[in-house]
């Protein structure tokens, strides 16, 4: 992918919180250091050190590229575009109904959203990942735990 504002950046996957804001000392997952400045949390279980949260990033976003340039493409025709056309409008213009601008923007989130199998293709597998994250956190066994629960066994 030749974008280059497209890159992995850990501190934008990952929460990075400073370690001297948790109530404990850090150890990193990956490399089992103690983590100094930022903890780089997963959303899960897991703190990653600067290092390691950055590797872990590049891996996975290597293979969501391959997976990108494998999988995505231009499902239908793309329409043709007229500057001598452009319409910009304001918030009020929006309010009031006036039609969708015709702009350069416009123009390419309508055929990312309506001319490629992005629509389709990309909601599935969020609605399928999404799933089942569900599935899995209703089947845990400490899901909804109750404490007192504990004490009835």
């Amino acid at each position: 992918m030749s974008d280059p504002t497209w890159s992995p950046r850990a501190d934008y996957y990952f929460s990075a919180t400073p370690v001297k804001e948790l109530d404990q000392s850090v150890i990193c997952e990956s490399c089992e250091d103690s983590i100094f400045g930022f903890a780089y949390y997963d959303g899960g279980d897991y703190y990653y050190c600067d290092h390691c949260a950055q590797t872990l990033t590049e891996n996975v976003f290597g293979e969501a590229e391959a997976h990108a340039e494998q999988e995505c493409r231009i499902a239908r025709e793309l329409p043709s575009y007229d500057p001598a056309r452009e319409y910009f409008f304001t918030r009020e213009k929006y309010w009031r109904g006036n039609p969708e601008p015709h702009s350069p923007e416009a123009y390419h989130v309508h055929c990312r959203q309506f001319r490629t199998n992005f629509n389709a293709r990309g909601r599935i597998f969020y609605d399928a990942i999404w799933h089942r994250i569900d599935e899995m956190l209703s089947e845990h066994k400490d899901y909804m735990h109750y404490e007192d629960d504990e004490d009835e066994e």
